[in-house]
């Protein structure tokens, strides 16, 4: 919202916006914003980096690793393998949420 004004998720959900056009915008959310600040330290995997978050940056980052794992075993457990499309849309948004 702070980034364009308008909510991406209910865009994308409503069906006013196509996965590519969101995913762009998506990638251009600033380190700044809120949601750009939640990504750097989900993806944060420098060690020395790690060592100087705070309490709630560990909480953030662990209970986002915990849902991480969870996903990996509820798709593995319903037969999604790796390399379907929806791996493959997952992986799009990680790589998004990681160039951040």
């Amino acid at each position: 919202m702070s980034e364009y004004g308008i909510r991406l998720s209910r865009e994308l959900t409503d069906g006013g916006m196509k996965w590519p056009e969101f995913a762009a915008l998506l990638g251009g959310i600033g380190p700044d914003s809120a949601l750009g600040r939640v990504i750097a330290i989900r993806s944060e995997s420098d060690p020395e980096r790690l060592k100087q978050f705070t309490p709630a940056q560990r909480k953030i980052r662990d209970e986002w690793i915990m849902k991480q794992l969870d996903e990996t075993k509820k798709r593995s457990e319903r037969g999604v393998a790796p390399g379907t499309d929806v791996e493959k849309a997952l992986r799009e948004i990680q790589n998004i949420f990681a160039s951040m």
